[in-house]
This record gives structure tokens, sequence and C-alpha cells, in this order.
């Protein structure tokens, strides 16, 4: 997502956000747990694909759980 909006943008992490490129990269793989009535309580984060597999496999898991947990 973070990468994808920069690039709408036109603009890097550091112009936006005042973080160092050299420490923060804007790509896939990352995905935020929010509890309803709790927030944001961690995220999920996979490296090592390309990031929209990254997301992918993230996002196939969290299905999958949820169908199992449903």
């Amino acid at each position: 997502y973070m990468g994808q909006f920069l690039k709408n943008l036109g603009k890097t992490i550091e112009k936006v956000f005042l973080v160092p490129e050299s420490e923060y990269a804007p790509h896939g793989g990352c995905f935020p747990i929010i509890i309803k009535g709790t927030g944001l309580v961690g995220t999920i984060t996979v490296s090592g694909l390309a990031q929209e597999d990254d997301h992918r496999l993230v996002v196939e898991t969290i299905r999958e759980y949820l169908a199992q947990e449903g």
C-alpha cells in the first residue's frame, strides 16, 4: 500500500514521512492486525519474495485463518 501511495504522489518515503530511505522501504509484505474496539495491535510481515507475492501470501494466510475461526 505505502509503495503505491508514494508512487501515486510522485514522492519518496523520506520526503513524505521524514524517515531515511536507507532504513525504511515502502514495499508490500506487511499487513496490519487491527482488533475491533481495540485498534492496531501488531503486524504480520513476510519478506523474501517479490513484494506483490509477499503481500498475497499474507492475505491468503489471514483468509485461511479467519475461515477456520469463523
